[in-house]
């Protein structure tokens, strides 16, 4: 296909850099070398000006130039050279190639060629030697010269390409961002550092556990700064939510997984939340999918953290996850480190390290003042800080952080901070006026306490109890000690959290303590997330307050699953049928009682329940609509298992209008939908998107589907929750090579040698024995 690469746009410099790029390419010479703007005896590229082997001229031409003008132009640059050849009196034996925007005939190609070999015998020894337009058409569809045309901007790249650049941009971009707090200076490379870095570079997976304020998210950073920054590896990073997991497998496969030589790292920093357990079964479910997709891939890394208290309630609470913890991540490979093992070494260098991030931050007689501070402190019984059994380098951190404004002994100070943490934000809460403790309460009503600054602004607009109250001058005083402002990317708005999950912790205690306070929030709320999130007032989608003002709130368009629901609950098929178009809105919850299931296995079970034959009959008939039940099939979120809940949902509304005799009814099973055959590609595609995980492989094999018929064992365990409500599902539809390939690696694996991990719980003992001189040589030193 003729493209019509427009090379007589480039400017005369431009075509000859261009020129050289694709001879040198074409001809695989990158010795060629071009000249400046001059004379040039004919020529505008040359490997070797004493013995040359290949010469280039380019000649920049609009594509309706006069060709015999044209030809006798080039015969005069050959003559150029051939007077060239005999004043540096080179041998023959080199090749001419003449590189061109305009077009040529097979005439003109056949004159060009008789001349050049008539003055410079064999220099042309065939049509390649002339690249002319049609030539450059050609080329620009070869992968090979592809990048040479986009990087003189003579070929729009493919929109997929543009939008993978882009993306990788926006990574890039976030890449740098998830590192702005980030001082290695102040880093302290404690003894799990380099054990986490290598199980992470060799496993490409890594849980990261301990009790609070140990530094998992500190651990993280550093190992992800480590990586960032091997001259080997070529990282790109991200930092994602649990409920974020499909969309990082999406973005792995479509700009990852097929170029090795980018790797992708993912943070799931707390993932089973930040102060509890907030992860759902569907998320669990859905990180056995990533574990997988990290584990069958070269260039994919993932790094968990979360608190050890979390993760036992996980496992009691969810057997899958007690059996994925077990069987996957502290297998006979151990692929998680327990921070609460930190050496006296390690605590000596993180007390240290704050003193010395303390001193660099102040200046003048406050500098002064932290330098006779740390001195009082070396002189006293410092080990007893080191060894405190509440030791956490959080904690150090923030009594440190406001150790400026301490009357009295540093020592005691630091010791009475150990002996009773709270009491350290509480004194410091105390200090804050009204507003500052409003705002604080109020950004905890939002979910995983992270909002917009203009959100929280908007919060507390209304019930703010100092009209002089400045809001930026509170940001600027809270930023850093209580909350941390920060952007996911550059093109997005500042979003606010608070400092640490310690501070969350602190917070949620409060509220309970400041009940009147709290519902001065929540009964001025203007957001709908602020009532679900607050933890301390449950409301219900059915509350009548609710149902009569839901468009009074700033972001209802965000709860169209929650609205639709409370319609539902609340029987309200009049007002569901002047909303129903909400149903065409593409739908995500953010209430936490349905996050985990589908927002449409949601609705209909909700329909279900409701036995009101009114709602039944609207929204079988909603299903003649091809465009929602394209919006249905399209989901995220959707898994095989969500769609069979939803057809035998569906199933179950028809043959209860039939038995109650809807003789408007024209269906007698779900099977005979007008739109039927949208939810059997659908169910196609999820099938095969199934028998190609690895995953599945292994679950099948693990719960005895092992058979000589592996492959119908296989199969059968996929479709093991269909119901009889769908035709039989065609298998010559589906591709079984990869699940082929699949079941060979698994066989292979799982004849592997074992092998222990004897040599890193080794590693862990050595840790903990330290003497106390070591420890002295770190704490007594000047700062």
């Amino acid at each position: 296909m003729d493209i019509s690469i427009r090379a007589d746009s480039l400017t005369t410099d431009d075509f000859e850099n261009f020129a050289m790029e694709i001879v040198k390419k074409k001809f695989n010479n990158f010795e060629l070398k071009g000249f400046k703007q001059g004379k040039d005896d004919g020529i505008d590229g040359i490997d070797d000006i004493k013995n040359p082997r290949l010469i280039v001229q380019a000649k920049r031409w609009h594509i309706n130039k006069n060709s015999r003008s044209a030809l006798n132009l080039i015969k005069k640059e050959i003559d150029k050279i051939y007077i060239t050849k005999q004043k540096f009196n080179w041998a023959t034996n080199f090749q001419y190639v003449i590189v061109t925007s305009m077009g040529f005939s097979p005439s003109n190609l056949n004159e060009i060629r008789d001349y050049a070999n008539k003055k410079l015998p064999d220099s042309m020894p065939s049509d390649d030697f002339i690249i002319f337009s049609s030539v450059l058409s050609s080329m620009a569809m070869d992968d090979n010269f592809k990048p040479i045309f986009k990087n003189f901007k003579l070929l729009e790249s493919d929109l997929s390409e543009v939008l993978h650049e882009q993306r990788l941009e926006s990574i890039s971009y976030e890449s740098l961002d998830y590192f702005c707090d980030f001082d290695m200076k102040y880093t302290v490379e404690t003894t799990f550092i380099d054990l986490a870095y290598h199980i992470l570079y060799q496993n490409h997976i890594l849980l990261v556990q301990g009790p609070a304020g140990i530094g998992k998210t500190t651990t993280c950073i550093t190992v992800a700064n480590l990586f960032i920054n091997s001259p080997s590896l070529n990282v790109l990073l991200i930092s994602r939510h649990m409920n974020e997991i499909n969309e990082v497998i999406r973005l792995y496969n479509t700009d990852f997984r097929l170029k090795p030589e980018k790797k992708l790292l993912v943070i799931f920093d707390d993932f089973l939340g930040h102060n509890k357990l907030t992860s759902n079964e569907r998320e669990l479910f859905d990180l056995k999918k990533l574990y997988s997709a990290s584990m069958n891939s070269d260039n994919l890394y993932i790094c968990l953290n979360s608190r050890t208290q979390i993760i036992q309630e996980a496992s009691s609470s969810n057997s899958e996850f007690k059996i994925f913890l077990s069987d996957k991540l502290k297998s006979t490979v151990n692929l998680s480190i327990d921070l609460s093992m930190f050496s006296e070494i390690d605590r000596a260098k993180i007390l240290r390290k704050n003193f010395e991030r303390k001193y660099d931050e102040l200046a003048g007689i406050k500098k002064e003042l932290i330098f006779d501070r740390y001195n009082d402190l070396r002189n006293s019984d410092y080990l007893n800080i080191v060894q405190h059994k509440n030791f956490a380098p959080r904690l150090i951190a923030s009594a440190i952080n406001n150790i400026d404004n301490v009357l009295g002994n540093v020592y005691n100070y630091m010791i009475d901070t150990l002996n009773n943490p709270k009491d350290l934000y509480n004194n410091l809460f105390k200090c804050l006026s009204t507003d500052e403790k409003l705002l604080l309460l109020s950004l905890s009503t939002f979910k995983d306490n992270t909002t917009s600054d203009l959100n929280l602004i908007t919060s507390i607009d209304g019930i703010l109890t100092d009209i002089d109250f400045d809001l930026e001058e509170s940001f600027e005083k809270l930023n850093g000690s209580w909350i941390k402002i920060f952007r996911k990317s550059l093109h997005e708005k500042n979003e606010v959290q608070f400092l640490n999950p310690s501070i969350i912790d602190f917070i949620e205690h409060k509220k309970q303590l400041s009940l009147s306070m709290m519902n001065i929030i929540i009964n001025n709320a203007v957001y709908i997330e602020q009532l679900f999130y607050n933890n301390v007032n449950e409301y219900s989608l059915v509350d009548p307050d609710l149902v009569k003002n839901w468009y009074r709130y700033k972001d209802h368009e965000s709860f169209n699953l929650e609205r639709l629901l409370q319609l539902i609950k609340t029987n309200r098929i009049d007002l569901f049928k002047q909303e129903s178009h909400l149903l065409m809105i593409k739908l995500g919850s953010k209430f936490r009682s349905h996050a985990q299931a589908n927002c449409w296995v949601a609705i209909v079970q909700e329909i279900l329940n409701q036995t009101n034959l009114e709602f039944y009959r609207f929204f079988i008939h909603q299903l003649k609509n091809s465009q929602l039940v394209a919006q249905i099939c399209s989901n995220e979120s959707l898994t095989l298992y969500d769609l069979n809940c939803i057809a035998t949902v569906i199933d179950s509304l028809i043959h209860q209008l039939k038995r109650e005799g809807d003789s408007n009814l024209e269906l007698e099973r779900f099977c005979d939908l007008e739109t039927y055959k949208i939810f059997e590609r659908k169910k196609i595609s999820l099938v095969q998107d199934n028998i190609d995980d690895f995953e599945i492989i292994e679950e099948a094999i693990d719960n005895e589907y092992y058979s000589d018929e592996i492959e119908d064992a296989i199969l059968e365990y996929v479709l093991k929750d269909e119901k009889n409500i769908w035709e039989e599902l065609d298998d010559s539809l589906l591709y079984l090579d990869n699940m082929r390939d699949n079941i060979q690696l698994f066989i292979l694996q799982r004849n592997d040698d074992d092998y222990s991990d004897e040599a890193y719980d080794a590693y862990r003992d050595d840790t903990i024995s330290v003497s106390d001189l070591e420890i002295s040589e770190i704490i007594d030193s000047d700062l």
